[in-house]
């Protein structure tokens, strides 16, 4: 395993509109690290990879930014 994915929110763990979601993309890429700067507590997707073997780093000073980013997402707010 090796490599760092950087991303501004937690990895989805289901997915509908394709037949993987973006947690097995990353465990089958064989990442070693993702980091991320806001969690969504109700999907344990932060478990699946650390469970994995996969190191997760969580930035929540940058969860305000990270929102604000992504406020064009339905449901997602500033």
């Amino acid at each position: 395993m090796g490599g760092t994915i950087y991303s501004t929110l937690e990895p989805c763990s289901q997915r509908k509109s394709r037949p993987l979601s973006c947690t097995q993309h990353i465990l089958r890429s064989g990442l070693a690290r993702v980091v991320i700067t806001w969690r969504e507590p109700s999907l344990f997707v932060l478990e699946i990879l650390t469970a994995a073997g996969a190191a997760v780093i969580e930035i929540p000073e940058l969860a305000g930014p990270a929102r604000q980013a992504n406020s064009h997402l339905p449901g997602i707010g500033t």
